[in-house]
């Protein structure tokens, strides 16, 4: 599958907590299981200097699982939307709906 990866950070502080949200893009013709993990965790590894960007593209031109760094948490990553053919799913409607 071909991946593009766009990423955008910001920060946010409040009077009881701050935190930093990274926001990563994810498009691709197809996701396989914990695809999405592998490439933050790999990308983590990249932030903290852990991996290349050299490297990081090599891991993901590869297609090699085993070459990823320790897949993200699901904690904090969450589905946005879905493109398929000309339909666009809001997954955050749908997921309102569910719980509502």
């Amino acid at each position: 599958s071909n991946v593009d990866l766009g990423t955008t950070s910001s920060s946010s502080s409040s009077s009881s907590s701050s935190h930093q949200v990274i926001r990563i893009r994810l498009r691709a013709n197809a996701f396989v299981y914990r695809m999405v993990r592998n490439i933050v965790g790999s990308l983590v590894g990249v932030g903290t200097g852990a991996i290349s960007i050299e490297d990081f593209a090599s891991i993901l031109a590869s297609r090699d699982r085993a070459r990823c760094a320790p897949a993200a948490p699901a904690q904090g990553l969450y589905l946005v939307d879905v493109h398929y053919g000309g339909l666009r799913v809001d997954a955050s409607v749908s997921a309102r709906r569910r719980e509502g």
